[in-house]
């Protein structure tokens, strides 16, 4: 009985442990929210290498999760994110599109946003992106 008992404790002090850590990063989240700009390097099957000005703009975000728009000369993305645990490194996924970004945040202020898209229409890019006042 008192090995049962070590053990149920045990787990109970685990669970805690778990919930203050998820809490904690949780709370500890950074304000994305905002508009961000870079140059964005890429390579793609249909259009080769580019070079061009990218602008992302975060309109939402609920503790690790947010949500946005990723603006280009020739068209506008919208998607769905979420910041890892260590609240640095990020996913996103465009909605409508099949492409993922892959990210993290150098410093405050400074994320580098690579994106990949799969298949015929595969590309491959990344942009040091700088949080606008």
């Amino acid at each position: 009985m008192k090995k049962l008992s070590f053990f149920l404790m045990i787990a109970v002090l685990g669970a805690f442990a778990i919930t203050g850590f998820a809490a904690a990063a949780w709370a500890g989240a950074p304000d994305l929210r905002g508009v961000w700009k870079g140059q964005n390097d890429t390579v793609s099957v249909k259009e080769g290498y580019r070079h061009r000005e990218k602008s992302i703009n975060i309109t939402d975000q609920n503790g690790r999760r947010f949500k946005g728009t990723v603006d280009y000369s020739d068209g506008t993305n919208s998607f769905v994110g979420v910041l890892r645990g260590d609240n640095k490194s990020f996913i996103w996924a465009d909605i409508g599109e099949d492409g993922h970004v892959f990210g993290n945040l150098l410093s405050p202020g400074v994320m580098e946003a690579c994106y990949v898209n799969t298949g015929a229409a595969a590309v491959a890019g990344c942009a040091v992106m700088i949080q606008q006042p």
